[in-house]
């Protein structure tokens, strides 16, 4: 008897259950599908944020490196004088390529050389070795040749904000011996571009909808920030601010930095 009401009260409550529809189904695989890409998106976005930003940052790591070299004097016991070690950027603007090399600027002197004015053309060509020989010209620095920026698909543009005619067409970025101060070169003709206080060079680098940029400025502060772009740049006055080693946004609350500016 007991096995017989048993098998009843199965058989009623199975009567009694409800199953999904079709259209209930339905309806629960397309949210599915949604959160799905909606997740696989913003995954995609931070990722491709994070290859951009860490890209900007090696980037920056080695114009630090070369700046600091110059100042103290990177070279050899028997190589002549160096002008000053720099980043050749040319290659930067090529299709698919997107890398670039660092150098030092070899003078024919092993005593103290001034920096070349204003009407000395940068060389183009490259010496053989990283050692200043003799001859004039660039040669290669700590084997930093061909550098790629990042395995990731980005976009390079170069110039100076307000400066129309230097967008992209920088190809040189050079640190002065001993003061670390920075001049630019144009990539073709290879002469130096008039580079004044208050401006700022911007080395951008784009990916997708993301930007960040790699910024030095005439004193030769070297920051990262990705709200200062070549087109439409308002440079904030980082270099007021000590101990920070990013610029501000324009939003930015300048009162929370009371008492660390400078005199």
């Amino acid at each position: 008897m007991t096995t017989v009401a048993s098998s009843k009260s199965i058989r009623k409550l199975i009567k009694n259950s409800k199953g999904f529809t079709l259209v209930e189904m339905l309806v629960v695989l397309v949210i599915t599908t949604v959160l799905i890409g909606l997740s696989w998106s913003g995954f995609m976005g931070l990722r491709s944020a994070m290859t951009l930003r860490q890209a900007a940052l090696n980037l920056r790591a080695d114009l630090s490196y070369a700046q600091r070299s110059a100042m103290l004097l990177n070279r050899g016991r028997n190589e002549k004088w160096v002008y000053g070690i720099g980043i050749d950027l040319r290659s930067m603007y090529a299709t698919g390529s997107l890398n670039y090399s660092l150098f030092k600027w070899c003078s024919t002197s092993s005593e103290y050389q001034e920096y070349p004015l204003s009407n000395v053309v940068i060389p183009g060509n490259y010496l053989n070795g990283d050692v200043c020989s003799g001859s004039w010209g660039l040669a290669g620095f700590d084997g930093r040749r061909g550098v790629k920026v990042t395995s990731g698909e980005l976009d390079f543009n170069a110039g100076v904000p307000g400066v129309s005619s230097y967008t992209n067409n920088i190809g040189f970025l050079v640190f002065e011996s001993v003061n670390g101060r920075p001049s630019i070169y144009h990539k073709n003709n290879r002469t130096k571009l008039n580079f004044t206080s208050g401006q700022s060079i911007v080395l951008q680098l784009n990916r997708d909808n993301n930007r960040m940029s790699v910024v030095v400025d005439y004193s030769g502060q070297i920051y990262v920030d990705s709200n200062v772009v070549i087109a439409d740049a308002v440079l904030l006055p980082h270099e007021k601010f000590m101990n920070y080693d990013y610029v501000f946004s324009k939003n930015y609350n300048y009162s929370k930095l009371a008492g660390k500016s400078q005199a």
